[in-house]
């Protein structure tokens, strides 16, 4: 049972979040966009509350199904209010620092590369090629903000509006490089998204 929603949520809603909150209609319609794990009883509640009158609606007839696109039987923004973006910056001698940014919308927030085993999930940057150079530096941060979490009762380090992480790599020989990867983060307000996305960066790029 399992495997089958958790196949479910990754192919319709394009991400994996243990727990994950879905209400449908008997037909298959979502009633409210999905929800996260949160601690906020009354956030819940009123979660609960919105898919209850949406399903009233529904079964009184006041909806338009026809607009639903593509007459889908699940339909949900695949939001993951943040947007990813990636370069590659040249800093001499065949160097070059990248850079991963995230534009959060407001309220939202995601987490550093640097946490214990307790904790919410750290961002984590995944290299599928590194052979093909080395790292010169540490992974860095810019924009971060520490802050005494009563929740978790120990320092949390987090980004709002804006998430820039950055490494610096030294090529292993003159051929142009697409650098591949994926970056795993994750974004919260009231509950939390779990997301990652495949990245690709080119470097040494000869014109």
């Amino acid at each position: 049972v399992g495997d089958k929603w958790a196949t479910f949520e990754t192919l319709r809603f394009g991400k994996v979040s243990q727990p994950f909150y879905v209400l449908l209609s008997p037909d298959g319609y979502l009633l409210t966009n999905p929800k996260s794990y949160t601690p906020d009883v009354q956030a819940y509640a009123d979660w609960l509350q919105c898919g209850l009158d949406a399903f009233k609606k529904l079964t009184k007839g006041e909806v338009d199904l026809s607009e639903i696109e593509g007459n889908k039987k699940v339909v949900a923004e695949n939001n993951h209010h943040i947007a990813l973006s990636y370069d590659a910056v040249p800093i001499g001698d065949d160097n070059y620092q990248l850079r991963f940014i995230g534009d959060l919308e407001k309220g939202w927030h995601t987490y550093s590369q640097v946490a214990g085993d307790d904790g919410p999930l750290p961002t984590f940057i995944e290299y599928y090629n590194d052979s093909l150079f080395e790292f010169i530096s540490e992974p860095l941060e810019e924009n971060s903000h520490t802050y005494f979490d009563t929740v978790w009762g120990f320092d949390i380090t987090h980004f709002e509006n804006q998430a820039i992480f950055t490494r610096s790599i030294k090529l292993l020989n003159d051929e142009p490089l697409v650098i591949k990867g994926k970056i795993y983060v994750q974004v919260c307000e009231e509950g939390c998204i779990n997301y990652d996305e495949e990245f690709s960066i080119s470097v040494n790029q000869k014109k």
